[in-house]
């Protein structure tokens, strides 16, 4: 797994167009920081990944892991098509954020850069 501690305004998330990341062994993970405002109970909670591209958002479902606790995740798969679709950006990086939606309250979990390279 790629796991991402969530630090706030300092994630910087690395993928590579073309690879499949997945629950098999390649999925991207954020678990709770210390301090990080995360809900309690994140059961049922509907799992976002937006990313801020030049012309458009590329937004992504993930999914829980790990509801509760302290040690409480959410993990985004990607098919290789989908990051495929992610254009290059190795510099800067583009903005992007996780969200959780309980009812009709919306959470930020963690936001930073995506960096795009190219496949070798």
């Amino acid at each position: 797994m790629a796991n991402v501690q969530v630090i706030p305004n300092v994630d910087v998330v690395t993928t590579v167009q073309g690879v499949e990341y997945d629950t098999t062994g390649g999925a991207l993970d954020w678990t709770i920081a210390s301090g990080a405002a995360w809900p309690a109970d994140l059961t049922g909670a509907t799992i976002t990944v937006a990313i801020r591209l030049p012309s458009t958002n590329a937004s992504h479902s993930g999914s829980v892991v790990t509801p509760t606790g302290a040690s409480r995740k959410v993990r985004l798969a990607l098919t290789a098509a989908q990051s495929a679709a992610i254009p290059t950006n190795e510099r800067e990086g583009w903005r992007y954020t996780v969200t959780a939606t309980l009812a009709t309250k919306v959470y930020l979990l963690a936001k930073g850069r995506w960096r795009s390279q190219e496949k070798p």
